[in-house]
This record gives structure tokens, sequence and C-alpha cells, in this order.
């Protein structure tokens, strides 16, 4: 049996947050710095980017001008880009990632499903999965903190992909267990996670769990990774079809050992005497 398909996937971060707040020239300074690090990545054989989530906060104005800007950047290195921003639309606004094509196309916009309780109480929570196939083989789209709930990780292993990219905003003091919960995800339902992680570590896991790159980000001129990633097969695993069943019956068994069977013991000894 041959080796695993691998493909080379770059992740890159800078902890500067683009807000209302922000002096122009920072404001491009931060740009410039993406552009040089997805240039930087690109040069070295990444195939795949993935930028932080919130990279910065957008009236629609400016995200149609940040998104062709991304579209340019995306076409003229030739990859897969994925960037993590909020769009401040007339209706509500959204935590999303979008993803571009070699081609600068527009292949997907994700929204955040699981929001951050108070500091994201003004978002609209999105409602789908995003799976999108990226050189021969299937990845999905999340945010952050979606990776922490089972039944999502769990969505995506029944939808078989091979890979997770995930835009992420952590706090320092939790990077190390945000990137491990997210690996955990992967271990269950069977695929990688390429973390971009702002605050955080820039981390890249195989299905198993296992660390194949890892980098603390940082503030300008940012911090970035190269990894060849193994790609295995897009099948579910068994946690992915059956869930929590043996997790249930591991209580079941302990309810029966600890409770039931000294009673039942104890019922029979007696009717031996």
């Amino acid at each position: 049996m041959g080796a695993a398909p691998t493909v080379k996937v770059g992740v890159a971060s800078i902890d500067d947050f683009i807000g209302g707040d922000t002096s122009p020239e920072r404001v491009e300074a931060v740009w410039r710095g993406y552009e040089g690090l997805v240039t930087e990545l690109t040069g070295q054989g990444a195939r795949i980017v993935v930028l932080p989530e919130k990279i910065a906060a957008f009236a629609p104005e400016e995200a149609a001008h940040r998104q062709a800007q991304l579209a340019s950047l995306a076409k003229r290195a030739g990859v897969h880009l994925l960037a993590g921003v909020q769009l401040n639309r007339a209706q509500g606004k959204d935590n999303a990632a979008w993803l571009f094509s070699p081609a600068g196309e527009l292949l997907a916009e994700y929204r955040k499903q699981h929001m951050v309780p108070y500091l994201e109480s003004d978002l609209t929570p999105g409602r789908e999965e995003v799976v999108r196939t990226l050189h021969g083989a299937p990845f999905g789209l999340a945010i952050c903190r979606d990776m922490i709930f089972t039944g999502f990780g769990r969505r995506y292993g029944q939808l078989g992909v091979s890979a997770m990219l995930v835009p992420a905003w952590d706090f320092y003091r939790d990077a190390w267990m945000a990137s491990g919960v997210a690996a955990l995800r992967g271990v269950e339902n069977g695929y990688a996670v390429i973390r971009a992680g702002r605050e955080s570590y820039l981390n890249v896991s195989d299905r198993y769990g296992r660390t194949v790159a890892r980098r603390r980000s940082a503030y300008l001129p940012g911090s970035s990774l190269l990894a060849n990633l193994p790609l295995a097969p897009a099948v579910p695993t068994l946690y992915a079809r059956r869930g929590d069943v043996f997790g249930w019956l591991s209580v079941v068994v302990a309810v029966w050992v600890v409770f039931l069977q000294p009673t039942i013991s104890k019922r029979a000894k007696a009717r031996r005497t």
C-alpha cells in the first residue's frame, strides 16, 4: 500500500486587529504584511494558505474592495486562500471566511456558527457547513469556536472531509487548549486540521491528532509556517457514523458495576445461605 498523498499548506497570522480606530497607515501595513506572508509561503510551494479569523471589520463598500484585493492576491500567488473577516452589513453582522481559488474566484463564504458569548452577541450565527474540493480532496470550513463542539465536528466527519481549514482568534492563555481541542475533533472524525490562530498558535495536525507543524503567532511583521500535510482518504470514522453510542454504553456499564451488580450479588449470596 502506497503512502498517503500530501499537499503543502501554509498558515500565516498577524496579531494586529484592524478595527474602526486603527490608523490608515497601520491598516495598510497589516494588509501588506499578509500579502508578503502569502507570497513567501507560495514561493516555498504552498498550495493552500489559511489566514486568521477577523482580520478586519468591514462596511459593505470596504468589504467589496478588500475581497477584490484578496482575490487578486490569490490569483497572483496561484493559491487557494482562506481569510477570516467581519462583515458589517445592513441586515446584520457576520463572522465570515472567504475562500478564493488560484484563479481569484470566490469559491465560498462560510459563516461562523458558534459565537463567543457576550463578545459576539451582536453577530448572526451561520447555519450551514461548507465543503469544497481542493486538489482532489474534500476540505471543510470552520471558524475558531466551531471546533469546540463535538456535534459540529461530527457533521463534517459524516460529510467525509479529508481536512478542515480553520481561521481562529484566541486569548493567548487558551492557545494550547484551543489548538488541542480542534485537533481532537480531527481524531474523532478522521480528518486533518489546518488552524490559523491569532494571539495563539499556527497549528497543523493530521487525522491522528499528531502535530505536523506549530508556531506561535506574532504582531507585525507576523508569523507563518509551511507544512507537508498527508491527506487520508475521506472515510468517516466509527465515531462519525455512530456518535456517542460507546460513551453511553460505558455509562450503562458503569451504573451496572457501581449500583446494580453489588445488589444482584448480595441477593444471590442470600439465596445460597
